[in-house]
């Protein structure tokens, strides 16, 4: 059985960023006291994770923590820590690639300003949303780094 994300747990990993980001200037979270964390639209996520495969639901999570935005700041990096922490809950073995990482954020802010026009947050709606060429980007990203891990595990 898939071991979906939790509302708290989503929470904290944003939290440790800005709490991390208190510690060093080499790390930025700005807004923290200007903006209320959007903790409904988080709820609204968890409550509407499909039911899918590990792959689809981490597309899920990576395409829509981005889009709704429910943070102050760190919104990618709380999504792509949240997709390795489910990996982690379902035991499987998941790195993100770091040389890899700014060219996909790169791509998902092309991709954003294709289909929805704005690098803004996105109402919940996107969640019930067909699958798009957002999602479908998210998913192979995802696909390639789990098959990239495989490749290197042993090196």
């Amino acid at each position: 059985m898939v071991k979906k994300l939790a509302l708290d747990e989503i929470l904290e990993i944003n939290d440790q960023i800005w709490r991390l980001a208190q510690k060093s200037r080499d790390i930025e979270y700005g807004g923290h006291n200007d903006y209320s964390i959007r903790e409904d639209r988080v709820k609204y996520l968890i409550d509407n994770t499909p039911n899918e495969g590990l792959i689809d639901i981490a597309a899920y999570y990576l395409k829509n923590l981005i889009l709704l935005q429910s943070f102050a700041d760190a919104n990618h990096r709380t999504a792509f820590e949240a997709v390795r922490y489910f990996f982690h809950k379902n035991n499987v073995s998941f790195r993100w690639d770091p040389d890899s990482v700014d060219n996909f954020r790169m791509k998902i802010y092309d991709l954003r300003l294709k289909i929805y026009g704005t690098y803004e947050e996105q109402s919940i709606s996107v969640l019930k949303e067909p699958k798009n060429e957002l999602y479908d980007c998210c998913k192979s990203y995802i696909e390639k780094t789990i098959e990239m891990r495989k490749l290197t595990e042993f090196d």
